[in-house]
């Protein structure tokens, strides 16, 4: 019998045979659970000590107290990474995803800025990731004339909110319709245009510096936007430049009309390659291809082509005149306003045409009528007719009205 014993011990699987190194690890496993919760204890049991010691100390020195107190009050708030993904900085860093390199071509419909509204990045050409989920689209579209084009453009722009992962919050919990639409009046308070005169003060002061690198504003676009004298000149004061800087001098006009299209600019006038650009669509424009306000072409001075060497492989690129409006992405809120998505967009009965809201004027020409009729003042009305010359003709219709026939 003992024999037979032996011989089953020893038939036994090496596989269930306990290990002495998994032991080993499951000890030292405890041990230093153990030490951690006992140290954690320790160390919470100290602070506890010491907190009356610092009260006690405090009422005798009143720079602790204050200090304390203000320490309290001014806790920093935890932002969760939800919120950040939400933020106006981060909405702001998916729009610059989408480059042209990468995203080219598509309709207004399919928007960079809707997309970054629900949390999509440009992840390569065509490709968009959410930042939360993980989840990827491939945003390629038929050719234009195809005859299934529009009905596969509405398809994919429903995938913007639908394309996310069942467990991502970014279908229901997007980002702030002011962020694609900035300029809508319902976000329009004395804050809000306060906040846009203080921007627009700030980025013509900074456009200045490029000087005769800014580039040449023609008389035709002046027009096309409806710029008089009496309004550049209302621009340039409020701008707040200085007196000698008047609607006579290009840069100073070239400086508040590409304020006025919202265009800015981190050059300084020692730049090498000069270059603005627009903040809400990341848009950036440089100026060397285009004429300059410190060179005036004569109508004999066409831009002419420069003959090419047979040792040269490269062409002369022609420069040509700055149009503020035209330069922007066709999205820029600056130039259009888009219509938010909502669940009732998502139906096939849409069409292209309804996503821009032609009712609401563009950014540039919000600032433009708040510029003019200068929405801000909170004085009285001043009356056209002086008081005492109104009575009297209030004391003359009376007259008139009670005279016998």
């Amino acid at each position: 019998m003992e024999l037979t014993s032996e011989n089953s011990s020893e038939n036994i699987p090496p596989a269930i045979r306990p290990c002495k190194t998994v032991v080993d690890q499951v000890k030292n496993t405890l041990s230093f659970l153990l030490t951690s919760a006992v140290n954690s204890i320790k160390k919470a049991d100290s602070e506890k000590n010491e907190i009356p010691v610092e009260k006690s100390s405090s009422v005798d020195n009143p720079q602790i107290l204050a200090r304390k107190n203000k320490n309290l009050g001014d806790s920093p708030k935890v932002v969760s990474r939800s919120e950040k993904l939400r933020s106006k900085e981060a909405f702001q860093k998916r729009v610059k995803s989408f480059t042209l390199q990468n995203w080219c071509g598509k309709p207004l419909l399919l928007n960079p800025m809707l997309y970054a509204q629900y949390g999509w990045r440009c992840s390569g050409e065509d490709m968009v990731c959410c930042s939360s989920c993980g989840a990827v689209q491939c945003v390629q579209l038929p050719w234009p004339n195809a005859t299934n084009y529009e009905e596969q453009c509405l398809k994919t722009r429903s995938k913007i909110v639908s394309g996310h992962m069942k467990v991502c919050s970014w279908s229901s919990s997007y980002c702030n319709d002011s962020f694609i639409i900035p300029f809508h009046p319902r976000y329009s308070n004395t804050q809000q245009q306060t906040c846009m005169l203080e921007e627009f003060q700030a980025r013509a002061k900074k456009l200045l510096h490029l000087k005769n690198d800014l580039p040449l504003i023609t008389d035709d676009v002046k027009e096309e936007m409806e710029l008089s004298e009496k309004i550049l000149v209302q621009l340039c004061a409020a701008a707040d430049f200085n007196d000698n800087d008047d609607i006579e001098n290009l840069m100073v006009v070239s400086s508040i009309i590409l304020a006025l299209s919202g265009w800015d600019t981190k050059s300084d006038g020692d730049s090498s390659n000069p270059g603005i650009f627009c903040n809400e669509s990341s848009r950036l424009v440089g100026l060397w291809n285009f004429y300059s306000v410190g060179y005036l072409p004569n109508e004999t001075d066409a831009p002419v082509a420069k003959k090419q060497k047979k040792d040269e492989d490269f062409t002369a690129i022609e420069k040509s005149y700055f149009h503020p409006l035209k330069q922007h992405h066709v999205w820029s809120p600056w130039v259009v306003t888009i219509k938010p998505m909502s669940a009732d967009e998502l139906s096939d009965e849409r069409t292209s045409a309804t996503y821009t809201d032609d009712d609401v004027l563009p950014g540039w020409k919000m600032l433009k009528n708040l510029i003019c009729s200068d929405g801000l003042t909170t004085s009285k009305p001043t009356m056209k007719t002086p008081p005492r010359a109104a009575v009297k003709q209030a004391r003359r219709i009376l007259s008139e009205w009670s005279s016998p026939m």
